[in-house]
């Protein structure tokens, strides 16, 4: 009889169990694809902009050596944030949980801190030209903006026009990287392997571009090539959606090398879970802390396209 009286009706379903199973499991994350880690244990993170040197000159005999100074030209400070989150239990819940739900908890609370990651990550592309300067990298730009300072001027990493993804959009961009400027002035010679990230409302498009060997017919995908090769498939190319990115035309190529790009994230603290007993409330309480941020150290090994095909 007792067993009965503190059966949770709510709960008495057929099939109840194998739902929850269904929703325990971990989806696929993306934002450990999106930007490494780096670990600090201090109030802030320092993002230093890598300078580099001129081209090395020809030199006569026994004449001086050329010197020049090996700079950062610019840095920007990024403060990790703390998320948190707590779930309390009844006691009398927590005794009577037949079906397990209760005892989830832990692991709920990590998958919450994980989705906030995923959509911290997703802000690389949402705020890519966000002008404010939260948004910001080291330069003082955003991520993707054609005003980024460099010793000759400004250079750009946004496609001009703003293309749709397609086969020639994606050499294009590819053409981009491999010249995009040094501080001083110098191609950078990206040449892959990239990682292409994507919407969901464009994940079939790009995963018919990516897993083609060739162009497939005359004229799809904005092309006349034909059966020619792709250049950007698979073997080039790994296709990441974010089911946060917000807008459903924007994409980004990006240099999947950690030592091409800047995106970085930083945790100050990783999730951590707590238990223990509330006896004001005769409950069971439990916390999930982690204190990180998003990070662009530099704009390089990243170039970016709304996709609408405006100016």
């Amino acid at each position: 009889m007792a067993r009965v009286e503190s059966f949770n009706l709510l709960l008495a379903k057929s099939g109840l169990d194998e739902v929850i199973s269904v929703y325990n499991k971990n989806p696929s994350l993306k934002w450990k694809l999106m930007a490494p880690t780096v670990s600090t244990v201090q109030a802030y993170w320092r993002a230093m902009q890598e300078a580099d040197f001129s081209i090395a000159p020809s030199v006569s005999q026994g004449s001086t050596l050329p010197v020049e100074d090996f700079e950062t030209p610019y840095f920007k400070d990024f403060y990790p944030i703390k998320r948190a989150l707590v779930a309390q239990n009844s006691r009398e819940s927590v005794q009577s949980d037949l079906y397990g739900v209760i005892k989830r908890t832990g692991s709920k609370l990590n998958l919450a801190v994980q989705k906030a990651m995923e959509v911290e990550a997703s802000a690389f592309v949402n705020l890519a030209t966000d002008t404010s300067l939260a948004s910001a990298g080291a330069d003082g730009q955003p991520l993707a903006s054609i005003a980024h300072p460099y010793i000759g001027g400004v250079a750009s990493n946004i496609l001009a026009n703003n293309p749709v993804l397609s086969y020639s959009s994606l050499e294009s961009a590819r053409t981009e990287l491999m010249k995009q400027l040094s501080h001083k002035g110098d191609p950078m010679m990206f040449s892959g392997p990239f990682d292409l990230f994507v919407p969901p409302a464009l994940m079939s498009v790009a995963e018919r571009i990516v897993g083609s060997q060739t162009y497939g017919v005359a004229g799809a995908q904005g092309t006349a090539k034909g059966n020619d090769p792709n250049v950007m498939d698979s073997s080039r190319v790994r296709v990441v959606v974010n089911p946060w990115f917000t807008n459903p035309t924007a994409w980004m190529l990006r240099s999947r090398n950690e030592d091409d790009h800047g995106l970085r994230f930083i945790t100050r603290r990783l999730p951590e879970t707590k238990v223990w007993d509330d006896f004001a409330t005769d409950s069971v309480k439990t916390s999930v802390t982690a204190i990180f941020c998003r990070a662009i150290r530099d704009w390089r090994g990243v170039i970016f396209s709304k996709g609408d095909g405006t100016p």
